[in-house]
């Protein structure tokens, strides 16, 4: 549990990931690249504005739902799909961020998930699934953006990439409210490299939605 302590950042690897906007770590497996994830997350333990977050990528199931639910997106989508998922990801952590966020927007960000995912304690795999099937409701989205109220309308009931713009316009304004620093990492990305077509446009999906 303390191994933190012990850590030794000799290739300096923690020092370029922090001081970084996006960035990969490369190795082979059992070079310790979960480590680094994991002494990231228990440094930003120590900072109040600081907060951080690693997920495997299996976690999401994404190509598993893919082909239970007879689903074959083009390998474009695929980049939007993890732009959402990567957005309500940064949503979630914000809503942690009690003292950056307003009563207001913590409020909304709840109403969302439960309008959307019924909780925000979701799995990773539930926002995939939730997401890619039935529509979203972007209420709370756009009473974020207004800082206001809003009734209810029919129209605010649309397919998720519909509200792409203004998810990724909501976490923007929160981000700079807020002035913390987010963090996501996304680990066992190796397990993806199967010969099989859709693993390889999921992974190039998500490499495409992170450094765009």
């Amino acid at each position: 549990p303390d191994f933190e302590n012990y850590y030794f950042d000799f290739n300096s690897h923690f020092r370029d990931a922090v001081l970084s906007e996006k960035f990969i770590i490369k190795g082979r497996q059992g070079t310790g690249k979960t480590l680094l994830g994991r002494y990231i997350e228990k440094q930003a333990l120590k900072s109040p504005q600081w907060s951080c977050k690693m997920n495997s990528l299996l976690d999401y199931k994404m190509q598993e739902l893919i082909i239970l639910q007879y689903i074959k997106p083009a390998p474009e989508e695929l980049s939007f799909i993890w732009t959402w998922i990567q957005l309500v990801d940064l949503l979630k952590l914000l809503h942690q961020s009690k003292e950056l966020l307003s009563e207001f927007s913590r409020d909304k960000i709840e109403h969302f998930f439960a309008e959307n995912y019924v909780t925000i304690d979701i799995t990773p795999s539930t926002i995939v699934s939730s997401s890619l099937n039935g529509e979203i409701n972007g209420r709370s989205l756009m009473e974020i953006l207004s800082n206001k109220n809003i009734e209810y309308k029919s129209e605010f009931s649309r397919p998720y990439l519909n509200w792409l713009p203004e998810l990724e316009a909501v976490v923007t304004k929160l981000v700079g409210e807020c002035k913390g620093r987010f963090t996501f990492i996304y680990d066992d990305l190796d397990e993806c490299f199967r010969d099989d077509e859709m693993f390889s446009f999921s992974l190039n999906g998500l490499a495409k939605s992170t450094f765009n």
